[in-house]
C-alpha cells in the first residue's frame, strides 16, 4: 500500500475512531473499484464513505471497537502473535482469492490493520485506487507487507527475543510467498505438515446428527475450515452462534484433529471443550459439537 500512497501523494489522517485518506489527484480514484468494494460481502473490510472535501475526494473508514495490529500484538497471549499473523495473512488471501478486487489496494501499514479483540479476525482498509499504473504492484505489495510485519514484531514489547527472531526469520526466509508463509505458520502452531492443502489418500466425513439439518462434509484436505463465512471449505450459516471461521479439521500423519479458531461459543469433541489453537484428535464415531449442531465422525 505504501507504493500507492507515495505514488498519488495521498494524505492520511486519524480522526478519533475514523481513518481518512485525502486524494490530492482525482485521477487516482477508481469509481468502479469503489462500487465493487461496496458491493462485496466480505466481512474483512472496514466500512467506507466517500465525500468531497475542498474539491478533493476523501475516503473515510470507521474503525470503532477494533484494535490495530501493534495494540493486538501487545495484548496477545503466549504464541498469540503467530495466530494473529496467520489470520492477517489468511484475510489478505481471501481478498486475493475473491477475484473482484486487487489485494495490492489494501493498506498494510501495521497501524491500519485492525483486529477484532475477541476473535483476532482482521479488518482491512481497501482503497479504491487505480493501481494498474504501478509497476510490479503485486510483488511490491508482498515485500512491503513482510517488511511491515517484521517491523511491528520488532517494536512489540510483549514478545521475547526468541519469539521475535522466529517470526522475523520466517517472514524473511522460506519460499517467500504469503501462501508458503501461512503454511509454515500453521505447521508452527499446530504441527500441521508443510504440504497443507494437498489431498490425502484417506478421508473422514462429518455428518449432522440432526435430520432437520442435513449437512455432511467429506474431509480430504490437510486443513479444512468450517464457519459462517462463505470462503470456508464448509459453510455452516444457519446459526449466528457459529463464528465466521469457527474451527478447522486438520490432518496429521494420517490422523485427524479439530482446532477451534477462537470461536465465540466454542467447539466440543465428545464432552471436552476445545481450547482455541489446540489440536484434539478425532476418530470414527466421535461427536464434534458446534453451537446448535452436532456432527458424527464417519
Amino acid at each position: 500500500m505504501t507504493s500507492l500512497i507515495e505514488e498519488y501523494k495521498i494524505t492520511e489522517k486519524r480522526e478519533g475512531a475514523y481513518v481518512s485518506y485525502l486524494l490530492n489527484d482525482d485521477e487516482a480514484f477508481s469509481q468502479v473499484g469503489y462500487k465493487v468494494m461496496k458491493s462485496q460481502e466480505l466481512d474483512s473490510f472496514l466500512k467506507c464513505a466517500c465525500v468531497r472535501f475542498n474539491g478533493k475526494t476523501k475516503l473515510i473508514y470507521a474503525a470503532e471497537n477494533l484494535q490495530n495490529l501493534p495494540v493486538a500484538l501487545a495484548a496477545a497471549p503466549p504464541h498469540g502473535a503467530w495466530v494473529i499473523l496467520s489470520k492477517v495473512i489468511e484475510g489478505i488471501l481471501r481478498v486475493r482469492n475473491n477475484g473482484f478486487l486487487g489485494y495490492e489496494n489494501l493498506d498494510i501499514s501495521a497501524e491500519h490493520i485492525y483486529l477484532d479483540e475477541k476473535t483476532s479476525e482482521p479488518n482491512f482498509i481497501y482503497l479504491p485506487l487505480v493501481s494498474g499504473m504501478i509497476e510490479n504492484a503485486y510483488t511490491k505489495f508482498e515485500q512491503e507487507f513482510k517488511a511491515n510485519m517484521k517491523e511491528a514484531v520488532r517494536a512489540s514489547g510483549a514478545l521475547v527475543y526468541e519469539q521475535k527472531k522466529e517470526i522475523i526469520d520466517l517472514l524473511g526466509g522460506g519460499k517467500g510467498s504469503l501462501d508458503d508463509i501461512n503454511r509454515e505458520i500453521a505447521q508452527h502452531i499446530h504441527g500441521i505438515p508443510s504440504d497443507l492443502g494437498v489431498e490425502g489418500n484417506n478421508q473422514i466425513r462429518l455428518v449432522s446428527m440432526d435430520h432437520r439439518i442435513p449437512l455432511s462434509f467429506a474431509i480430504t484436505k490437510n486443513r479444512f475450515t468450517i464457519g459462517r463465512r462463505k470462503e470456508n471449505d464448509a459453510v455452516v450459516d444457519f446459526s449466528n452462534k457459529i463464528s465466521r471461521q469457527h474451527c478447522s479439521v486438520v490432518k496429521m500423519d494420517g490422523r485427524f484433529g479439530i482446532v477451534d479458531a477462537n470461536s465465540t461459543f466454542g467447539t466440543w469433541v465428545n464432552s471436552i471443550k476445545c481450547m482455541p489453537g489446540k489440536v484434539y484428535e478425532i476418530k470414527l464415531g466421535d461427536k464434534v459439537r458446534l453451537p446448535d449442531i452436532t456432527f458424527e465422525v464417519q
